[in-house]
């Protein structure tokens, strides 16, 4: 581990009704330090839309019908810009703002395109896709849940992918297959996404073992995220070093990219062709 901490990429506040009330950016202002020098505040996009519509909001039926986003825009886009100037108005270096968006089944994100470059970090992660659940078999399942992930990486807004296995390993009592996985990693190394190492334990260890080793040998970006819903969470980073050391790594054989790499990269979420090209290490290559 880094003598002086990780950056925390993925955060949430009490935003989310699932968040204890105490979590607020300036709680976690008050606990950066030596175990977490930075943090990324990302709370949900949906949770910004469809708060005030609980039932709505936890089926997940807004992920096949978009239209549900825009009759929310309104007030989804009212919620937004407050939650973006509590962190704003922090003032705090070490303090950044971003999003943990979803993709809908139309390709749009959940949060107003109006937004996105006033974001330090956007990761996107599945949550919903209940046309996914109907399919009677494992294998259809993942076929289709490939499909998704595709479009997704391919979205240029995309920073980061969150936790990149939990959806498919809940719905597939945890199958996932070596082709999967090869073929995930393979999109994002020719995307420019990075993948998240989320340190919470509803996200599958053998999947992110199998991850982590293929990102160390290919030098793809990893960030570390405590996907923290509770204040014991925030700063525990223990089953990610937990996850490292099954893996047979250490944090120095990984390309952990900072904050300031994704703002500088901003101008590549006009377009694909606008993306960094990189070379092993994980380098930009100047043409």
């Amino acid at each position: 581990m880094q003598e002086r901490g990780w950056t925390n990429f993925h955060a949430h506040t009490n935003v989310d009704p699932c968040c204890e009330p105490e979590l607020t950016p300036a709680l976690y202002a008050g606990l950066v330090g030596d175990e977490m020098r930075r943090v990324v505040i990302t709370d949900h996009g949906f949770m910004h839309y469809f708060l005030h519509e609980t039932d709505l909001l936890w089926s997940g039926r807004w992920m096949e019908d978009p239209e549900h986003f825009d009759a929310a825009r309104e007030i989804g886009n009212a919620n937004l810009r407050a939650g973006i100037d509590r962190i704003r108005n922090l003032k705090n270096a070490h303090v950044f703002a971003g999003i943990e968006t979803d993709m809908m089944r139309d390709g749009r994100l959940t949060h107003d395109p109006g937004f996105t470059n006033e974001f330090d970090v956007i990761l996107c992660g599945l949550h919903f896709a209940p046309w996914i659940e109907k399919l009677e078999s494992e294998e259809a399942r993942e076929r289709a849940w490939l499909d998704f992930v595709d479009a997704l990486l391919n979205t240029p807004e995309v920073d980061v992918f969150a936790h990149p296995f939990r959806w498919l390993a809940t719905v597939n009592k945890g199958r996932i297959s070596d082709d999967a996985i090869r073929r995930v990693l393979r999109w994002v190394e020719e995307c420019g996404v990075a993948l998240e190492l989320n340190s919470n334990p509803n996200t599958p260890e053998t999947a992110e073992v199998r991850m982590l080793r293929i990102v160390a040998d290919r030098g793809l970006p990893v960030v570390i995220g405590t996907d923290s819903h509770a204040h014991a969470q925030i700063t525990n980073f223990s089953l990610a070093r937990q996850r490292l050391a099954l893996a047979g790594l250490t944090p120095q054989d990984l390309y952990m990219p900072e904050v300031e790499d994704f703002i500088a990269r901003k101008g590549r979420r006009q377009s694909m062709a606008s993306r960094p090209v990189v070379d092993r290490s994980g380098r930009p290559i100047t043409p």
